[in-house]
């Protein structure tokens, strides 16, 4: 809404988003200086390097958790940043990132996109991540503490991850 694509959307996402944005200023400045980072299509060469882009994902998140934002409008914004964090999971994913840092910021995200575009490709994408993280921590922290209260944590989550993969789908695609 702010003009930044050359028109004035007035859907309900793009009006929560400015409004959100004119109460906290600063959290529009913060998050400008990030614009380069949220680029579809960002070459190797111009990634960050994965600890580097960490602290960049940091600051999004301290701007998207200022107490002048509502949970809705964080959760609007955060998809607006959604190239951010897919360009971040990428980059992370091939280094040694905790996985489950990755798997809380996919999920936030995916929470972003269930509100808004719940059966978009890159949701699709986000729940295939947060399905696949999921497993694979889980059944590390299974396999090293070994205990039936971690595999049933483990099995909740799969659960979970599925449910949300099962709704997505079938929103997109119909029964």
């Amino acid at each position: 809404t702010r003009g930044k694509y050359g028109f004035c959307c007035r859907c309900k996402r793009c009006i929560l988003e400015n409004e959100a944005l004119e109460a906290a200023p600063h959290v529009w400045e913060g998050l400008k200086a990030l614009d380069y980072l949220n680029e579809t299509g960002m070459s190797t060469a111009t990634i960050p390097k994965p600890e580097k882009f960490d602290d960049f994902v940091e600051t999004v998140e301290k701007l998207l958790a200022d107490p002048l934002l509502s949970n809705e409008a964080s959760r609007s914004l955060r998809l607006g940043y959604s190239n951010l964090f897919i360009n971040f999971f990428n980059t992370a994913l091939s280094s040694n990132v905790d996985r489950s840092r990755i798997l809380s910021l996919a999920t936030n995200l995916h929470f972003a996109f269930a509100s808004f575009h719940n059966a978009s490709t890159e949701h699709l994408s986000i729940l295939h991540l947060c399905y696949e993280l999921a497993a694979t921590t889980s059944s590390t922290s299974t396999s090293t503490n070994g205990s039936s209260a971690a595999g049933d944590s483990a099995r909740k989550k799969i659960a979970f991850w599925t449910d949300q993969l099962k709704r997505a789908h079938m929103v997109r695609y119909g029964e």
